[in-house]
């Protein structure tokens, strides 16, 4: 009997296992949307590229609001990239045209500012975000940081 029923156990773990291996369906575009809304730096889709449905509706537009991010400085590319498209690497382009479709969608400016935020330098950067946020002229809607940083902004009150 404990044979037949580890038998089951072990089958009924192989079919979940098999079943979160199959491929997912794509999603299906948004209503006026396709494959080529992604913008280019030109600012015109690009028919080659792949449409990623970050679920907005269609109608929410801020107006040109300027969002200010502060954020780490990981000494990788998260956040920002050159400015340009096609540098060459397909992670600074990658960041390039979420950054553009982002504003775009949304009709809002990115702001970004960083700093250095990994394990050795977490409490520069509580200072820095405290001054930051400290200074009505500076002004945070956005923090990202290391996991543990972020933990020490938090009990230092700065995030809500």
């Amino acid at each position: 009997m404990k044979k037949l029923l580890i038998f089951i156990m072990v089958a009924a773990m192989l079919l979940v296992s098999f079943a979160a291996c199959t491929p997912a369906e794509e999603t299906p575009d948004a209503p006026g949307e396709s494959s080529s809304d992604i913008p280019s730096e030109s600012g015109e889709p690009e028919e080659s590229e792949v449409q990623v449905d970050l679920g907005v509706p269609a109608d929410l537009n801020y107006g040109g609001k300027e969002v200010y991010i502060f954020h780490w400085d990981a000494y990788n590319p998260e956040f920002v990239s050159d400015g340009e498209e096609n540098a060459g690497d397909p992670i600074y382009d990658a960041i390039y045209k979420k950054n553009l479709y982002t504003e775009q969608k949304l009709n809002i400016e990115l702001d970004f500012t960083s700093a250095p935020g990994d394990g050795g330098n977490m409490q520069s950067f509580t200072n820095a975000l405290k001054n930051r946020m400290s200074d009505p002229s500076t002004p945070v809607d956005i923090t990202a940081a290391y996991g543990r940083t972020t933990a020490m902004v938090a009990v230092n009150g700065l995030l809500t």
